[in-house]
């Protein structure tokens, strides 16, 4: 019992330091399905806090044949000027480009796989404001536009590097 306290009185002492102070974030971004098809993604993302809760993410990312790019909003459950670790939520629309290769080996674009999709996420971060890094991943269900369907699916992951 001693030791679960001291534990919990350790951890919450870790997660209620000083966290960044500073707006914007730069960083790599990847999106893993891990249900049905491997459609692993990669990419690069901007974020810009508005305020001690809530911010903008941008991120640009692909695979071969295949780039989305997307914007979300994020709310974070506890201030980020006064924690290092943080839930959040998301809501976010992105575009999704595919490419077909004939041949000749030049990409062309499909206008029939080009589609449309929100998303939902939840998730969890930790600001090591020493470097200036963050960590986070969240839980991903999107919805597809053109097929009418949701892919509850997703698994993402990044690292951001904070620099004003």
């Amino acid at each position: 019992m001693k030791r679960a306290v001291l534990l919990i009185a350790g951890l919450i002492f870790c997660f209620s330091c000083y966290a960044q102070d500073y707006k914007w974030g730069f960083g790599f971004y990847g999106e893993f399905k891990v249900a049905g098809v491997t459609d692993n993604s990669f990419g690069l993302q901007a974020m810009y806090d508005l305020d001690s809760h809530s911010s903008l993410q941008g991120q640009v990312f692909g695979r071969k044949n295949f780039v989305g790019v997307g914007v979300d909003y994020l709310y974070s459950l506890f201030n980020k000027k006064k924690n290092n670790f943080n839930v959040f939520l998301g809501a976010g629309i992105e575009e999704n480009f595919y490419w077909s290769t004939e041949d000749d080996g030049i990409l062309k674009p499909e206008r029939n796989a080009n589609y449309f999709s929100g998303a939902g996420q939840l998730g969890v971060s930790y600001a090591f404001p020493d470097v200036r890094l963050s960590l986070y991943s969240s839980y991903k269900a999107k919805y597809d536009t053109k097929a009418d369907k949701i892919e509850p699916n997703y698994i993402t992951i990044g690292v951001r590097y904070h620099l004003w």
